[in-house]
């Protein structure tokens, strides 16, 4: 069998810290995010980083190689949570309901979602993409806020397969109940093993709780998230804090 993990999430999140978490309490590996494809070390598992990314060369990947894997780790950056490889129109519908195996004949795909404050996912996106000299990095407009939303209703739904950032970080027991209910294992390293991507905070590097600044936030995007009433509805069923902008 061919055991496929499938990681959602936006970016700046904290999912590269999260994702390298469950990778080193599962094989006692480090990862680094200077590969796009990992083989992880005497496992028979490989880690795919934006598997979103040059769809060709995966799918080759997946064609040539999957049938040989024990575990293939995947991982989704900034597409809407039912993004999948396994289905042709690259929505998912359902684990009965996976029409693009790429010839993997006993395939069994699981998912699992990560969601960090509103706010704060916010301010890191934006930071981030200030610091570039030209472009935009990420989008933080009414596509971001958006996606943000269906990953919040897709939580409130399935939280056994849903990490939480903030949980995820100051908690123990959270951690240890999620490496239980999705691997029926314990967590053997804790945060301080997690190897995640550069903080585009790295004046202030040990404020991971809570990023939200709101001199970075833009007049525009301040309209459109104190005018959508549903985003606030979600920000504090999920128990995170309303700012006032």
């Amino acid at each position: 069998m061919t055991n496929v993990f499938e990681f959602s999430s936006l970016r700046r999140s904290g999912h590269h810290a999260v994702m390298s978490w469950v990778v080193k309490n599962l094989t006692d590996i480090t990862l680094s995010w200077n590969y796009r494809l990992t083989h992880l070390y005497q496992t028979n598992s490989v880690f795919y980083n934006d598997a979103t990314l040059r769809l060709n060369e995966i799918e080759s990947f997946l064609t040539n190689e999957g049938n040989n894997k024990d575990i293939i780790y995947l991982n989704y950056e900034d597409e809407y949570p039912d993004y999948t490889l396994f289905s042709s129109d690259r929505i998912f519908k359902g684990p009965h309901n996976l029409n693009q195996s790429f010839g993997i004949k006993n395939l069994k795909t699981e998912r699992f979602y990560i969601i960090r404050d509103f706010y704060s996912t916010l301010c890191s996106r934006i930071k981030a993409n200030n610091d570039l000299v030209n472009g935009e990095r990420f989008s933080n407009h009414e596509d971001f806020i958006e996606k943000w939303k269906k990953y919040a209703y897709i939580y409130l739904k399935n939280q056994n397969s849903f990490i939480r950032y903030e949980d995820w970080l100051t908690d123990s027991n959270y951690r240890n109940q999620f490496l239980i209910n999705n691997f029926n294992t314990y967590e053997r390293f804790d945060t301080n093993f997690a190897n995640g991507w550069v903080s585009s905070f790295s004046e202030n590097p040990n404020n991971y709780f809570d990023r939200f600044d709101i001199n970075l936030i833009p007049e525009e995007t301040k309209k459109l998230i104190m005018n959508d009433y549903e985003l606030h509805y979600l920000i504090g069923t999920l128990n995170y804090k309303f700012r006032k902008l």
